[in-house]
């Protein structure tokens, strides 16, 4: 799937037609879906765990240039951050659920790696059945 992932965001990047352009990164585990039940009281039982072209794009506009990200105190997002994914929703250290303005349910994931904590945001579209990514940065941490 990394290889699929890796290809496909370079698309996105690349590709700057109006075409709307998803994939899917997997299904809900059992996890996720206790973790949704419990924080959201929502059923998201049947959704799958989408990104598309345009969330990609949003990410990488507000969050890849080294020195805005240096000026709010956070490090650029890279490709290679994307591959994460997995790791921060399945092992996340901290994990919390807001609304956004639209009233949908939005969860919050962040996760410490050595030098950095991984912030992950997904949207829950409740029409497409789908849970997708919203927004993703990188935030610096202190070394101990």
């Amino acid at each position: 799937m990394e290889t699929n992932l890796f290809a496909f965001i370079e698309n996105a990047l690349s590709d700057l037609s109006e075409i709307h352009l998803k994939m899917k990164i997997g299904d809900l585990s059992n996890q996720d879906l206790m973790l949704i039940s419990n924080l959201a009281g929502k059923d998201c039982c049947g959704f799958i765990r989408t990104i598309d072209k345009f969330a990609v794009r949003h990410v990488f506009k507000n969050h890849s240039d080294e020195e805005r990200e240096r000026l709010r105190g956070q490090l650029p997002i890279g490709i290679e951050d994307f591959m994460l994914i997995e790791v921060i929703t399945a092992k996340y250290d901290l994990v919390f659920i807001e609304t956004n303005k639209l009233g949908n349910i939005i969860v919050h994931y962040e996760k410490d790696f050595d030098n950095f904590r991984l912030v992950y945001v997904e949207e829950i579209r409740n029409k497409r059945r789908e849970i997708a990514l919203q927004t993703m940065y990188k935030q610096k941490t202190r070394k101990s």
